[in-house]
């Protein structure tokens, strides 16, 4: 019986654990220290003003802004792929993904999410 009852016992953590899967770049682990990283960067997710941008067709975006930083959020929470159209994306720059390394790269006004895919993205001024 596990002394944390809230707390699952994952089978194969002999197999994944911190040990094996700091090496993964798109491992959770390290997807976990890219987030922390961002939040520690960031005035605007840690302390920033909330907006509602989209919650359609299984996709959720949002914006936070603090000064003049403003991220993005979108979250397509479909097993499918999502096109996203915003108008504040024709400004935008992918800071992180959770489906594969998107860094840097520049959005026009549509964007299309992977299934179960989370971006954050910067807006450009």
């Amino acid at each position: 019986m596990s002394p944390f009852p809230w707390l699952p016992l994952v089978a194969d953590w002999a197999e994944q654990n911190v040990e094996s899967q700091e090496p993964q770049p798109s491992s959770i682990f390290n997807l976990y220290k890219r987030l922390l990283g961002l939040r520690r960067s960031n005035e605007a997710l840690r302390t920033g003003r909330y907006e509602t941008l989209t919650r359609q067709n299984d996709v959720f975006g949002f914006a936070r802004s603090s000064g003049q930083g403003k991220l993005i959020v979108l979250l397509n929470f479909s097993e499918e792929r999502r096109c996203v159209s915003l108008e504040k994306l024709d400004r935008a720059t992918l800071l992180l993904s959770t489906a594969r390394d998107r860094s840097g790269e520049k959005t026009a006004s549509k964007l299309t999410l992977d299934r179960n895919e989370a971006v954050i993205m910067t807006e450009e001024s």
